[in-house]
């Protein structure tokens, strides 16, 4: 089977601008059809190089029953920017390619450390370093973005995705 990511070339691209977004495929075994990946050693059988070049093409020797779920993963390093793309695969026997399954349930909650002092100019602020993570002893501790996740004991796959800006703007 050999696999052709290709990355849709941007305008500011076209007009000469660098080239600053790396992208590569990755291949895991699953166990059943359309099962979603969620650890990157995960049955890995493939671990496709980061490229910023514009296709990135790749082979893989499916050897039977065990290769017959297949999980493609397309991996952006250090994500600035969205990509349009398009994936073509070439293979000797008919196969199939589909999405994974929708996950029934998402929540999206957002925080954000808060500003909590002003410097001693009196002008501009600075964090307080209580409220940035750190030592739970701390009496600040309490002002640091929290959340609480129930699980239920019938056992569920559960992602947590923490997500925070490239840039710190203060």
């Amino acid at each position: 089977m050999w696999l052709l990511l290709s990355r849709h070339v941007t305008k500011q691209e076209q007009e000469g601008a660098e080239v600053t977004d790396f992208l590569t495929l990755h291949i895991h075994r699953t166990k059943k059809r359309k099962q979603r990946v969620y650890y990157p050693d995960q049955d890995c059988v493939l671990n496709g190089t980061y490229t910023n070049n514009q296709h990135v093409l790749v082979r893989y020797d499916a050897t039977g029953h065990k290769d017959k779920y297949l999980s493609i993963v397309l991996s952006q390093y250090k994500k600035a920017n969205d990509l349009g793309y398009t994936l073509t695969a070439f293979c000797t026997q008919k196969i199939e390619l589909c999405s994974p399954i929708k996950l029934p349930v998402c929540c999206t909650l957002n925080g954000a450390w808060q500003l909590r002092s002003k410097s001693s100019d009196g002008q501009r602020y600075s964090l307080d370093i209580g409220t940035c993570g750190g030592n739970p002893e701390r009496g600040s501790f309490g002002a640091n973005p929290q959340w609480s996740v129930k699980v239920p004991s019938d056992g569920i796959q559960i992602r947590v995705k923490c997500m925070a800006p490239k840039e710190v703007r203060i």
